[in-house]
């Protein structure tokens, strides 16, 4: 990173030089005196399989792809009137959509724009060019811009604009010409739409609404994908916002608050390497441990302890497989104090390191709730709670790590009343908070779920910054929103690894750019209980879909939502389960309704047990992209687009993803939706659970009763799941309780044979699935043990039926009456007519299995 933010001080190096060099040409022009008639007409230069041309006078930059296909290229000199502003809102400073321009002046609309090319120079293998800018009102004020093009690569450039000549340079933008066909995807999390062409996208973490009439966005990534199949990074931590076409109907740009501009174009043209590219400059997704892929059971509020053994307990009898538990708040003397409220009768606790290990015996990870506030008073809200912790907060006030607001302690009104801040960026602060917490990590806990995170903001749109937040000299007003979230995190993250190593987690609900390198999930905070598109159920999908193409592999809300505690909706219930089940992250139901067994009818807990099961049945699968993920950046769950970017149709599929490379999923996000209506991409397709063969690209409308999900496997698929007795991700020798090491040596396979495919576990065994003529093989290399493979294998996915001879890596497999009794022996098959399903059974250490 440091050498793309060093290209801010070779600008400045290098501006004087260049001066020295345009100054020497005379003669008369219209150029303010200058002469650049030694320059020629366009300006070529090269950076790997991208050529950015330059058109001198008029300026105007266009980026080409390896074929010569224009990727983005700056608006026409008149783009005033060529893309007029049609934004209609508040807004005290609307962005320009003209070639890098720039505003001077805390307020107003003074823009500056590049008209014309007065210098060239080439240093280490930068392209330096100097720009005479001319203001947009008289086009008679000038001022210079430096921009300086650096090849990184043969996918990957940086462009870095800067401006002088001018007192009080206050903004930057970038802008390039939108053409109809253009869609774009990305920009962090989202809510509304996979496509945000015709959005605006605010850039900075607060709280509310800002002039743009978004609510700010909880993870702001500057980073999108275009449909012309390359990618764009702006690399600032300001205030800032992206117009995506709203404010013009043929531009798009984005403008942040800055002295110079610094912005990366990634080419693919495949979206999945783009992210390849973006994550490789801002960092990969950490492996999180095993227990992080199975079910996570919470309580908003917990009573006593007792409640958490009760949970332990009967979340076994109910067989719903559970791999952690998470104590919400309250669970400390007072909030953030970091001391269990513990006693030896009528507290929270009577022995909390005894709960810890027992949860620990009984096959659950432990991790607790924590946020960024100190209470001066705090509220008792569990027995063991204290009022008065006015101790703790002096001293934290009067060491100065507290956030002081226009000079004054800054005390907001959260939701347990009111707190100040921590000033993570005080470095003394920090640390001070960090040992606080040390108290529970010693005593067993692998991390934390972090709350809160966007009460420090920015302002955007030209507004002033009032700086209103004092953090003392640690941190700069203009990057605080950005570095104070970072510092937050950090310290968590750090903390559990320090005491976990890689079991330690730290989850989030809020994010910037670069942070997947410390979280381990992020969740989206508080999302309504309801089928609403602003955060209902519909907004939750779309929230996974955005945030994952910026490098954040894991993501799950509170099933069922959170606002409202209503417990009437079943439907709804089961739809997010079943959602929650085929992502990453599943975390149990919504606030106060955690025992499903009690709170909903007994059909409900059916399927809610039924996809738990698959969810940690899926373990392998999603840990397999896990792997890809902290190596590469791709997300897990992936919209339509990343695969089939050459499809319009995907643009608009919202609700439709990709679960790795094979499995497409259809959430029913629709209130009495008993149909669904699926859109398949070019390819074969198979019914996951009725192996009917479609091929695409086709919609098809498809039954989805109350307990099913649709989902089709990609033809070709190979799909590892656990064996269903496992209850658990955490490993204990509780023999009452099956983790996964327990039956590491038996592995099922679900094979849709179609041509070649492969698929790499984890642990580094290697799947080979071929299908020629009315056969298919399937081999197995490089395991670390000797396995029982279980396979369900689809012949309908290459238009077959019931084979003639089975062989195993032992041999010639016998065929089965009966799916029981093939069940019931070691090595076997059966072919099942009715279902349309192969089911063959063979042990080995690696080898061969063939149905013909």
């Amino acid at each position: 990173m440091k050498r793309y933010l060093s290209s801010y001080l070779l600008t400045s190096c290098l501006i004087f030089c260049v001066f020295l060099l345009t100054s020497c040409h005379s003669g008369d022009s219209d150029s303010g005196g200058r002469d650049t008639r030694l320059l020629p007409d366009r300006i070529e230069i090269p950076a790997g399989e991208m050529t950015v041309r330059i058109g001198t006078s008029p300026y105007a930059m266009e980026v080409l792809g390896p074929g010569g296909q224009v990727l983005l290229a700056t608006p026409g000199d008149d783009g005033a009137s060529e893309c007029p502003k049609v934004y209609g809102g508040p807004n005290l400073s609307p962005m320009p959509f003209l070639a890098h321009a720039f505003q001077v002046g805390e307020a107003g609309d003074d823009w500056f724009y590049a008209k014309e090319v007065l210098g060239l120079d080439e240093v280490d293998g930068d392209t330096l060019l100097t720009v005479r800018a001319v203001d947009v009102e008289t086009g008679s004020r000038e001022a210079t811009l430096t921009l300086v093009f650096h090849p990184e690569g043969e996918d990957h450039l940086v462009i870095t604009a800067s401006a002088s000549g001018q007192e009080e340079i206050q903004y930057h933008t970038g802008a390039y010409r939108l053409d109809e066909d253009e869609h774009f995807f990305g920009l962090g999390l989202q809510y509304d739409s996979i496509d945000s062409r015709g959005k605006l996208r605010t850039m900075f973490l607060g709280l509310g609404a800002d002039l743009t009439d978004q609510v700010q966005n909880h993870a702001p990534m500057p980073f999108h994908i275009s449909s012309r199949g390359y990618g764009l990074f702006v690399e600032e931590k300001g205030r800032g916002y992206f117009d995506m076409g709203r404010g013009s109907p043929c531009a798009y740009g984005y403008k942040y608050r800055t002295t110079a501009l610094t912005t990366h174009i990634f080419w693919g043209p495949d979206p999945l390497d783009v992210i390849e590219s973006y994550t490789a400059l801002t960092g990969r997704p950490p492996m999180n441990p095993d227990y992080m892929f199975g079910h996570l059971h919470w309580r908003n509020k917990n009573r006593d302890e007792s409640e958490v053994y009760s949970d332990a307990a009967e979340l076994r009898a109910h067989g719903i497989p559970t791999s952690s538990i998470m104590i919400d708040a309250p669970w400390a003397t007072a909030y953030n104090t970091f001391e269990f409220a513990e006693c030896p009768a009528g507290c929270l606790f009577q022995d909390a390191r005894a709960l810890i290990d027992h949860v620990h015996d009984k096959g659950f990870a432990f991790y607790l709730w924590t946020s960024e506030f100190m209470n001066r008073t705090s509220p008792v809200e569990a027995p063991g709670m204290v009022e008065d912790n006015s101790a703790l907060f002096d001293c934290a006030r009067e060491l100065g790590y507290l956030v002081p607001a226009l000079g004054f302690l800054y005390e907001y009104p959260w939701w347990h009343d009111d707190g100040a801040m921590i000033n993570f960026l005080y470095p003394a602060a920090y640390q001070w908070y960090q040992d606080l917490a040390r108290n529970v990590m010693e005593m067993g806990v692998q991390g934390f779920k972090m709350d809160g995170g966007e009460f420090i903001g920015a302002d955007t749109l030209g507004l002033a910054p009032l700086d209103a937040f004092d953090l003392g000299g640690w941190g700069d007003p203009e990057t605080a929103q950005y570095d104070y979230k970072w510092a937050y995190h950090e310290l968590f993250w750090d903390l559990a690894r320090e005491y976990n190593d890689e079991l330690g987690i730290a989850t989030v609900r809020t994010a910037v750019w670069g942070e997947q390198v410390q979280v381990s999930y992020f969740w989206p905070g508080d999302m309504d209980a309801d089928w609403g598109f602003g955060l209902g159920l519909p907004a939750d999908i779309v929230g996974g879909l955005t945030l994952g193409t910026a490098g954040f592999p894991y993501y799950g809300s509170n099933n069922g939502g959170y606002n409202d505690t209503s417990y009437e909706d079943s439907l709804l219930m089961a739809r997010w389960t079943e959602l929650s089940a085929l992502r990453p992250i599943f975390e149990s139901p919504k606030n106060g309704t955690q025992k499903i067994w009690e709170e909903y009818p007994p059909r409900t807990e059916e399927i809610y047990r039924t996809y738990a099961v698959l969810h940690t049945r899926l373990f392998p699968y999603m840990k397999a992209y896990a792997l890809e993920a902290t190596r590469t950046g791709r997300p897990i769950m992936r919209m339509l687009p990343l695969h089939y970017l050459d499809d319009p149709e995907t643009y608009e599929r919202n609700f439709d993803y990709l679960l790795g490379e094979w499995l497409l999923v259809a959430p029913v996000y629709r209130d009495g939706a008993f149909t669904r209506d699926v859109y398949l991409p070019a390819g074969r397709w198979v019914r996951y659970w009725t192996n009917e063969a479609l091929d695409g690209p086709a919609r098809t409308l498809e039954d989805a009763p109350e307990e099913l999900i649709p989902v089709f496997a990609r033809a070709g698929a190979i799909i590892p799941l656990l064996d269903a007795s496992v209850e658990t991700l955490w490993p204990t020798d509780d023999p009452s309780v099956v983790d996964h090491t327990d039956v590491e040596d038996i592995l099922w396979v679900e094979l849709f044979p179609h041509g070649a495919s492969s698929f790499n576990l984890a642990d580094g065994t290697a799947f080979a699935l071929n299908q020629e003529g009315d056969g298919f093989t399937f081999t197995v290399s490089g395991a670390p043990m000797a396995r029982t493979y279980s396979l369900r294998a689809v012949p309908a996915a290459f238009g077959g039926g019931e084979p003639s001879t089975v062989i195993g890596p032992s041999g010639a497999l016998a065929q089965q009456a009966s799916y029981e009794e093939w069940d019931g022996v070691e090595t076997g098959w059966f072919y099942d007519e009715a279902a349309g399903n192969l089911w063959i059974r063979d042990t080995c250490l690696g080898g061969t299995f063939s149905s013909s």
